[in-house]
């Protein structure tokens, strides 16, 4: 793991930490669980083969159609006592990015800062039933990556990014919830690794090094259910 990464991963966890502990015994803590569709930008990558034995380099470009793909998560935290409209969370999720020269799967570590608009209140619901809200955050994504550039790699990358969320919230009752909600990621994919060139992998297995980029956006429409405690 890189530096850069470790520096990210560190960050991360100080948010979260700041953000979800300790926990004041009148906020509104929420468990969430959630699913959709990912829909990720046609986009253009930049690469650069070297070959490993003789050092020489070539460069291209190669655009990818990305198919849409099933995003799924969850996520952690807690809504404050007196200022009820703030809250913070810590969110997990997975989704895929897939084409015939990219497949990649993702996993993502999201601390979040929400902040919601309680109606409705009432007896029943004195926090509001209906919630409009917004969050976002920094994210680190965790991709497994199968790319085929001339260059075939199979590998584990680390990279940031940032997630940001709109969606409402609908009580059924002072313990659960429905919600549906537009979340948008992106990251700054960047692979770098050794590999097979793809005419040798399943023979001569001749070695060749690979750098690509991209500036990955990914549309989320989900829906879910909340517990409330």
């Amino acid at each position: 793991m890189s530096e850069r990464v470790r520096r990210i991963v560190a960050g991360l966890w100080l948010l979260a930490a700041l953000g979800l502990t300790p926990v004041p015994a009148t906020a509104e803590g929420f468990l969430s669980i959630y699913g959709g569709f990912a829909v990720t930008e046609d986009q253009t990558f930049t690469f650069e083969r070297t070959d490993l034995s003789t050092g020489a380099t070539t460069g291209g470009r190669q655009r990818v159609e990305f198919d849409s793909a099933t995003s799924l998560g969850g996520r952690i935290g807690y809504w404050g006592d007196h200022l009820d409209w703030v809250g913070v969370s810590l969110d997990v999720s997975t989704f895929d990015a897939n084409d015939d020269e990219v497949d990649t799967r993702f996993y993502t570590l999201s601390p979040l800062f929400m902040v919601r608009v309680p109606l409705l209140r009432s007896e029943h619901f004195p926090r509001g039933r209906l919630h409009p809200y917004v969050a976002g955050g920094p994210a680190l994504f965790v991709h497994e990556d199968e790319v085929d550039f001339g260059v075939v790699i199979d590998d584990k990358f680390f990279d940031p990014g940032v997630d940001l969320r709109a969606g409402v919230d609908w009580d059924m009752n002072r313990y659960l919830s429905v919600f549906a909600e537009y979340r948008f990621t992106h990251v700054d994919l960047e692979i770098n690794a050794d590999g097979c060139i793809t005419s040798t992998c399943g023979s001569l297995l001749v070695r060749s090094g690979l750098d690509a980029s991209a500036n990955l956006s990914t549309h989320h429409g989900l829906v879910g259910l909340t517990l409330r405690f």
